[in-house]
């Protein structure tokens, strides 16, 4: 069975506090940090492009496959050894008791969430949001008992069309506890460090736009879910934003790149994180929080 710990560590991520399981939620359930040896096992993750190569069979864009181990910059798969910045870590997560409510935020707890232009399995696909994205609520019906579709809504308010609930849970977060008030986003190491004080709780890996302007900054909330205008193709979905001063910083599902500097702009914020990391600081930001890019 998945270990949270294993998620951890594929995805680079290093609790640093020992009293932070209550911290996390349910999404990590962990009682020690991650500097002791552990053993790894399986983690299913989401092929975000297809691949094509003499290497490996075909496999198309959200095939499923298990993380069996790392290599260098690849993770060892069943097909054998591919590039980590196209796969998606899965977070296994529970809806039970979250079922999504008209009116209100959702995430996708599948692999990817195919929005339709109806009700029905078969009818064509308007756009897809990963593993962690989240769109507004507008409407629900219930064609059957199991059988229950959310219309979802872009940040610009349009209809975008209608998903099965099952792939999503509540995004709206009833309680918020007030953990960190300060955070450092290191763009020499590429990584993310929430503190309390002086006390630092949680380091993630980060992706990085190249004009950063280093300085303090205040951080504030701005949005749950936005939509990335500036592509070609928009990305809906893009979940938990954040001002800091005049950058953005944001969740992420459409790449694994978190360590990573670009060397041109990335779609959408400036910084970015793997969305559940996203959701913890969105969760938990202070009311007076600084951030520090260095």
């Amino acid at each position: 069975m998945l270990s949270r710990r294993d998620f951890l560590k594929v995805m680079g991520i290093s609790v640093l506090a020992g009293a932070v399981p209550a911290a996390l939620n349910d999404q990590i359930s962990i009682s020690s940090t991650l500097s002791q040896p552990i053993r790894f096992s399986p983690v299913r993750g989401r092929l975000i492009h297809g691949i094509h190569s003499e290497n490996i069979p075909p496999l198309f864009a959200n095939t499923i496959v298990s993380i069996l181990g790392e290599a260098g910059d690849d993770y060892l798969t069943e097909h054998g050894r591919i590039d980590r910045t196209i796969i998606q870590p899965i977070l296994e997560m529970s809806d039970a008791g979250l079922a999504p409510s008209v009116g209100e935020f959702a995430e996708v707890i599948a692999p990817v969430a195919a929005i339709r232009r109806w009700a029905v399995l078969t009818a064509p696909a308007a756009t897809f949001v990963g593993h962690g994205g989240v769109l507004m609520v507008a409407d629900a019906i219930s064609l059957s008992e199991t059988d229950r579709w959310l219309l979802m809504i872009g940040a610009d308010g349009e209809p975008l069309g209608w998903t099965p609930a099952r792939q999503w849970r509540s995004a709206t977060f009833e309680t918020m506890t007030e953990l960190f008030n300060h955070l450092r986003i290191d763009t020499h190491r590429r990584m993310m460090t929430a503190y309390r004080d002086d006390k630092p709780l949680l380091e993630a890996p980060v992706a990085l736009s190249p004009h950063l302007e280093s300085g303090e900054y205040p951080m504030a909330k701005v949005s749950c879910s936005q939509q990335d205008a500036a592509s070609l193709s928009p990305l809906e979905g893009m979940p938990y934003w954040f001002a800091l001063g005049r950058h953005k910083l944001s969740g992420a599902y459409f790449h694994n790149s978190f360590g990573y500097m670009f060397e041109s702009e990335l779609p959408g914020a400036e910084i970015q994180v793997a969305p559940f990391v996203g959701r913890w600081l969105y969760q938990h930001v202070g009311q007076f929080v600084t951030a520090r890019i260095v």
